[in-house]
């Protein structure tokens, strides 16, 4: 018999020939609202990652600098593209959030626990901060008030993902990084694909 793979309907494979293979994955879009970094926030926060790979010798890739945010408010994860009516009314809420410039600091890095190998290596406050608090729960209540079901979000601690490797099993304090929020956006991930799309900025006002 022929060593070639044969498949058998059913998805039966004979025995001693070669694994199926597993089906291509989604190609997933996560939808969120975000606070950018501006570019001097990015250099630090890049050279942190770079710093702590080497010490740790972690070896998934890092998180680029032009991806890295801080998620204020997830809207959708699906695996086709995003309608352009659910764009259109996340854009019409975010119109509508009023809220005041802010600063605030990221002090401390861990890697958050899941059920998955690897971990979120985070950049991270030490307590919640509550400008940041304010402005996700007004975004969480326009979206609302959108007509749009968003995904449930708890107002916690602000936190950078800066790659997703094993797991620290310790919490390092950092010195302060500053990060100034003067506008949020609006943004189209492509799990897996490294790639950010841009479909909204709105500043931030006292």
């Amino acid at each position: 018999m022929s060593s070639r793979q044969l498949r058998i309907p059913g998805q039966l494979w004979l025995a001693g020939l070669e694994a199926a293979p597993e089906p291509p994955r989604p190609h997933r879009h996560n939808l969120f609202f975000a606070l950018r970094l501006d570019e001097a926030a990015r250099g630090t926060i890049a050279a942190m990652t770079s710093d702590l790979r080497r010490t740790f010798g972690l070896r998934s890739p890092p998180v680029t600098p032009e991806q890295l945010h801080l998620t204020l408010f997830p809207v959708a994860s699906c695996d086709e593209p995003p309608r352009p009516d659910l764009v259109d009314r996340a854009r019409g809420a975010a119109a509508s959030v009023a809220a005041a410039p802010f600063t605030l600091e990221l002090d401390r890095v861990l890697s958050f626990r899941n059920r998955r190998p690897a971990k979120p290596l985070v950049l991270a406050g030490r307590g919640a901060s509550e400008p940041f608090a304010a402005l996700q729960r007004r975004i969480s209540l326009a979206v609302g008030a959108s007509g749009l079901h968003a995904r449930p979000h708890g107002f916690g601690t602000p936190h950078v993902t800066m790659s997703w490797d094993r797991d620290l099993g310790r919490e390092l304090e950092v010195g302060p990084v500053p990060l100034e929020a003067r506008e949020f956006a609006f943004i189209h991930s492509h799990v897996g694909q490294r790639r950010h799309d841009m479909l909204g900025r709105w500043p931030l006002r006292g």
